[in-house]
């Protein structure tokens, strides 16, 4: 089933609000680039397609699928997806991020601060930046 991605965190924002966790809402007009990156961990073996594509005002959007495949190495097996699209908006339009896999041992992974083996930030699960041009 295709899943939302979500956030919970707002760092900087200027006309642009994230509502229900999934929605990144423009507050003026204009054409935006949506930019994003999610960590991607699958915590079975073998190797299984991902896709994710964008969502405009509950609608997908057309020809913004990508499928990937992350294959399990060790104890992870992850991958970063990072692109972005550029997209006219109408104020109060919103912009969501879709995923889905017929594998269900794929997660979005955000990881805490670490202090070894050397110390590093936490990793969040994903990044969005959503910018007015």
């Amino acid at each position: 089933t295709p899943q939302v991605m979500s956030a919970n965190t707002t760092t900087l924002s200027s006309g642009v609000v994230l509502s229900a966790s999934t929605r990144f809402v423009v507050l003026n007009t204009g054409v935006y680039n949506f930019q994003f990156s999610a960590q991607l961990n699958k915590t079975s073996s073998n190797t299984d397609e991902v896709a994710i594509w964008f969502r405009k005002n509950g609608v997908d959007l057309a020809n913004s699928n990508t499928e990937m495949q992350v294959a399990k190495q060790g104890a992870y097996g992850k991958l970063v997806a990072a692109w972005n699209i550029m997209e006219s908006m109408n104020a109060n339009d919103y912009l969501e991020i879709v995923w889905a896999s017929a594998d269900t041992t794929y997660e979005l992974l955000g990881e805490s601060a670490k202090t070894t083996p050397y110390a590093k930030p936490a990793t969040p699960s994903i990044i969005v930046t959503l910018t007015q041009v």
